[in-house]
């Protein structure tokens, strides 16, 4: 998470998220009074999916966004850009953000919905499962907030072309890929590289 960057470069304001309870600002490495957690919508998310799995999925993590959004207009403080993960849980807070007057950057993670639709289901027919996805609120919703954006940040040229293909001007799109922590993660060797590639053959 960059947040703690952000941080320390003087350039956040608040950050608003869903997290355990756990996951505070000393945790994130900001200040507790940067960090807004409406965890409450972590845990809703969680029981949802562990008592009733996908039944009435669409509607509930829907309400689960709006209210989860209400908490955070309820703590909202105003800023010179408003940066977004596109998750289908912003529209209300870019709504605010537009209305002061404030840039709107939304962040892509994965490409277009539809095109992430449609390419999980030619994987579903690839694989031979019946199973297809259809159009859904989340979705839709998804679609609007990169629509209502100054700007989109995408994690590579695939996700930012998906949207351009779908409306979005290639000039208001920026590609920024994703960092890794070399302290964690490393290129493998010549030789872990020929060991990887025999043992998944």
């Amino acid at each position: 998470n960059y947040v703690r960057f952000l941080e320390a470069a003087g350039l956040l304001n608040r950050f608003y998220y869903a997290g355990r309870l756990t996951l505070n600002g000393q945790s994130l490495g900001i200040p507790e009074s940067k960090a807004v957690n409406g965890f409450f919508k972590e845990y809703a998310v969680y029981l949802h999916g562990r008592l009733l799995r996908d039944f009435w999925q669409v509607p509930a993590y829907s309400l689960y966004h709006d209210l989860w959004q209400r908490y955070v207009l309820r703590r909202w403080a105003p800023a010179d850009i408003l940066h977004v993960m596109l998750h289908g849980n912003a529209r209300l807070l870019m709504a605010r953000a537009r209305k002061e007057r404030s840039l709107g950057v939304g962040e892509p993670v994965n490409s277009h919905p539809d095109d992430l639709r449609n390419l999980l289901n030619e994987e579903y027919e690839r694989l031979g499962l019946k199973e297809r996805l259809l159009p859904d609120r989340i979705e839709q919703r998804r679609a609007d907030e990169a629509l209502q954006c100054d700007y989109l940040l995408a994690g590579s040229e695939f996700v930012r072309n998906s949207f351009i293909q779908h409306g979005i001007p290639r000039e208001r799109t920026e590609v920024i890929p994703y960092g890794v922590d070399l302290g964690h993660f490393s290129p493998l060797t010549e030789s872990e590289r020929r060991s990887a590639a025999t043992r998944s053959q």
